[in-house]
């Protein structure tokens, strides 16, 4: 039996992919922005915006590594409303294909083509992630309150990472789970069968696998930029 090989450096793998997801996510919500959504981007309205609420992340970021600590949940603290803002961005910006839906829902909830879709792309990436990102289990560590914590513990180059998912790989493959929700819009503008959508979203992660497997092996360079390579992708 071949033994699973994991990262070498599991932090600093984890923290590189989810700044490529953010960034990603960033340019695709950027790119999608409308006179009716600028403010999920941009800010106003009472909303901080992505690109504000990134930058923010970024910077504290950024600071953490310069006192030798470097530390990724000031990033993770982010990722939520970066995420939360675009899906407001593409569900807005579909309405004038026919979509009826505001949010993310739940299963046991009444969902439609959207929902539908970003369900079976999540089932692509969970699988993804089991199958080829595997990463060794994190350490189980304490608190200053004594709250059990599971982290890969960094050194003053290496990120401290806290998985978010039960499993690191659900983490990892979320660099390019933004993609999915762009190709979904894509598929409802112009009346992609449910069927179809599905088959173009296999081929979608089978396109953008080889980012994520520069990522994993610690490659210092990826081939044509992230940001933007997977952008054409689509």
């Amino acid at each position: 039996m071949k033994a699973t090989r994991f990262p070498l450096h599991p932090g600093k793998v984890l923290t590189r992919s989810l700044k490529l997801g953010l960034s990603a996510t960033a340019y695709l919500a950027k790119t999608r922005t409308t006179k009716a959504t600028k403010h999920l981007y941009e800010g106003g309205k009472g909303c901080k915006g992505i690109r504000n609420i990134l930058r923010e992340g970024q910077e504290n970021y950024y600071k953490s590594m310069k006192e030798g600590r470097p530390d990724a949940s000031h990033l993770q603290k982010k990722e939520n409303n970066v995420r939360r803002n675009h899906h407001k961005i593409v569900f807005n910006t579909s309405v004038p294909y026919g979509n009826v839906e505001t949010k993310r829902k739940r299963r046991k909830e009444d969902r439609k083509y959207i929902n539908n879709l970003a369900d079976y792309f999540g089932a692509i990436l969970r699988t993804l992630g089991a199958e080829k990102f595997q990463f060794q289990p994190p350490m189980k560590t304490y608190t200053d309150q004594g709250e059990v914590k599971w982290v890969y513990p960094g050194n003053t180059r290496i990120p401290e990472f806290a998985p978010q998912h039960i499993a690191a790989e659900l983490d990892f493959v979320d660099m390019i789970r933004p993609h999915g929700l762009e190709l979904i819009r894509q598929c409802l503008k112009y009346s992609v069968p449910m069927r179809d959508a599905r088959r173009y979203l296999d081929e979608l992660v089978r396109r953008l696998t080889p980012f994520l497997e520069q990522v994993y092996s610690e490659q210092t360079k990826i081939e044509s930029g992230f940001v933007r390579g997977s952008t054409k992708v689509l």
